[in-house]
């Protein structure tokens, strides 16, 4: 078999949403669906009217400043 190195993959909603439950201690109940794919793939986690937004990010695509830059402009 021929290994050829990845340029863009999406991640599987069952096993991020998985990990994402386990690494935030979220319970069982939320459920991990892909929202939209791009540049970035945004995934969104909810249970119920609970619902938070998944942001994955291509490697080195951006600076942790402009990461953070960016979710200050999302805040506001």
């Amino acid at each position: 078999m021929t290994t050829f190195p990845v340029i863009a993959s999406t991640l599987s909603e069952k096993e991020l949403g998985d990990f994402i439950k386990k690494r935030y201690e979220l319970t069982d109940d939320y459920n991990c669906k892909l929202y939209r794919t791009g540049v970035n793939h945004t995934y969104f986690i909810s249970k119920n009217e609970t619902k938070f937004v998944l942001r994955v990010y291509c490697y080195n695509w951006r600076t942790k400043l402009e990461i953070e830059q960016e979710l200050e402009l999302l805040n506001f």
